[in-house]
């Protein structure tokens, strides 16, 4: 059967979840369970100026405001996974 390869990167809440709830074993890989064809190995450093390092701007109890090489704000969850605000 021909498909098409694809690689989906769950957050660890969600993988946490599905053991969970038993969909996954607690040492099976979420890529196996899925049949995907790649496995994640980390993310790809997108920042344009790898000198400059990234800044706090500002942190309360949940975020953490930063900035970074590329000039951009972020807001990152501090205690969940997900994507920045920006």
């Amino acid at each position: 059967m021909d498909r098409a390869s694809f690689l989906e990167s769950l957050w660890a809440e969600t993988i946490k979840r599905y053991r969970d709830e038993g969909h996954l074993k607690p040492d099976e890989p979420d890529h196996l369970h899925f049949k995907m064809e790649f496995e994640g190995s980390g993310w790809t450093n997108l920042q344009a100026n790898l000198t400059v390092p990234e800044t706090v701007v500002e942190e309360d109890a949940e975020t953490k405001l930063v900035r970074n090489g590329n000039g951009a704000l972020l807001r990152w969850w501090k205690n969940k996974s997900g994507t920045p605000d920006m």
